[in-house]
């Protein structure tokens, strides 16, 4: 049986989206999601083929004709609650072209199963990860059987959603199988400080140890065993050829033994890569720093958020003074790595002083590149479950029910959202027309291809869609 993975042209399709656009909305990385579904489905002895209409500029005909010459038994696409719709309206216009079942899957399906299967142009979905429910599903789908007996299954049986009880006991990080990164076009993919071809995005963690109630991915940190990091890593390099890595982990250097352990392992292999990754101000010193940078890093991410204390508490975030910051900064700088800080305005308890202290503080500190964003409440945090305690409509089920909902504005700040917006605008485009750091970003220019893409971010953070 062969399986067609689809991930659609978002740019031209995208309906709505999260906050301000940045460096996030530009860059291509490889639907990893996807590749690990690849793995697995391969795995369970059946073909598997990804068809990335993003990155191959594919619009909806053209998608469509790559399908039929692939001749697949099943579509399967993945979602996310930004990306719902966009994925939906693609679906739809797939199926009725082409009369193929389609199953999804996505972390989405945990919170709102019932509400995604209202799409009637979803056949099936899994809740969880699939390791065991995707091969036994396979199985029973190539075999015309009983789907009752399938933990996490969505399917229908005369109109009627059925939703079986998701059974699967947690997996380990480590029983996942390599993402099938032959199934891709891996000389494609860039991000916006890419120098160098091929890349592609990388896990050696899952989770976050931090118990932030605006985020969803806090909880329990598990580790991959160095040893499947490292093997994966020589595949990359070696097998196809790729030289860039980012290294997608919520906090790359939460285990510092570990983290330089990985580091040497790299310059010991020769993986000469050069990667970038995230971290937070609590969990590098000049020692882990010089170790990374000797390994090929080249930028560190640190989530700052804010830079009022009360505004971190209310968050459950780690607290952190300028003065923590500033001297991260500047150890970063001297270990030879660039330094990029995220902050998020409009937090619980945002005001003008602190919004304004925070863009002032960015411009100050030495970061060579910032990103502000927009808070937003997301569900599955815990800040989501506090608003549901003192509102009666479930925001979220009712957007997925309907796609003609706004984005929510549901922080609690004395701040209207366009008042946020306006001063996430100020905040990116502020720190990138300063005269000097425009002539020291261009000084530190590795490509042509590096320049086209910081000035795609650019026009992104002035053109991008806002919420008012």
């Amino acid at each position: 049986m062969k399986i067609a993975l689809i991930y659609p042209q978002f740019d031209k399709y995208q309906k709505k989206s999260f906050g301000i656009g940045g460096y996030e909305q530009i860059m291509r990385y490889p639907p990893l999601s996807l590749a690990y579904v690849a793995a697995i489905i391969k795995k369970a002895g059946h073909q598997a083929v990804i068809i990335d209409g993003n990155i191959l500029n594919l619009d909806l005909s053209e998608v469509i004709k790559k399908i039929k010459d692939s001749s697949p038994d099943l579509l399967g696409f993945t979602v996310t609650t930004s990306s719902f719709h966009n994925v939906t309206s693609w679906i739809g216009v797939v199926k009725k072209i082409i009369n193929i079942p389609v199953i999804i899957g996505g972390a989405l399906l945990d919170l709102y199963a019932w509400e995604v299967m209202q799409h009637k142009e979803i056949d099936f979905a899994i809740i969880g990860s699939g390791l065991d429910s995707l091969p036994e599903f396979l199985k029973v789908f190539n075999n015309q059987g009983d789907f009752s007996n399938i933990p996490g299954l969505c399917f229908r049986i005369g109109g009627n959603v059925v939703i079986n009880e998701k059974k699967e006991a947690p997996k380990s990080i480590d029983a996942l199988p390599f993402p099938a990164r032959e199934l891709l076009p891996n000389h494609k993919y860039y991000s916006p400080f890419s120098s160098k071809k091929n890349f592609t995005a990388l896990i050696t963690s899952k989770g976050c140890s931090f118990k932030c109630i605006y985020c969803c991915l806090c909880g329990e940190l598990q580790l991959r065993k160095i040893e499947d990091v490292i093997a994966e890593m020589i595949e990359c390099y070696y097998r196809f050829d790729i030289r860039e890595l980012d290294i997608y982990d919520s906090i790359f250097s939460a285990n510092k033994e570990r983290t330089i352990d990985l580091c040497q392992r790299m310059r010991a292999k020769k993986l000469n890569f050069t990667w970038v990754t995230r971290s937070h101000i609590n969990y590098v010193d000049g020692e882990l720093l010089k170790e990374m940078s000797a390994s090929g890093c080249k930028m560190i991410m640190y989530g700052i958020e804010s830079t009022d204390q009360l505004i971190l508490k209310n968050l459950k975030r780690p607290v952190i003074s300028v003065s923590q910051i500033q001297d991260v900064v500047n150890l970063t700088r001297k270990a030879g790595i660039s330094s990029f800080g995220f902050f998020m305005l409009g937090s619980p308890g945002e005001t003008r002083f602190t919004i304004n202290n925070t863009i002032r503080f960015s411009r100050k500190v030495g970061f060579d590149f910032v990103q502000f964003s927009r808070f937003t409440i997301i569900p599955g945090t815990q800040l989501y479950k506090d608003y549901l305690s003192n509102h009666q409509e479930d925001y979220w089920r009712c957007f997925i029910l309907d796609d003609k909902q706004d984005f929510p504005a549901i922080a609690k700040t004395q701040l209207p959202a366009n008042i946020i917006t306006q001063y996430v605008k100020k905040g990116n485009l502020g720190f990138y027309l300063h005269p000097l750091r425009i002539i020291k970003i261009i000084l530190r220019l590795k490509s042509f291809r590096q320049l086209l893409n910081y000035i795609k971010a650019g026009v992104n953070m002035v053109f991008s869609y806002s919420f008012n």
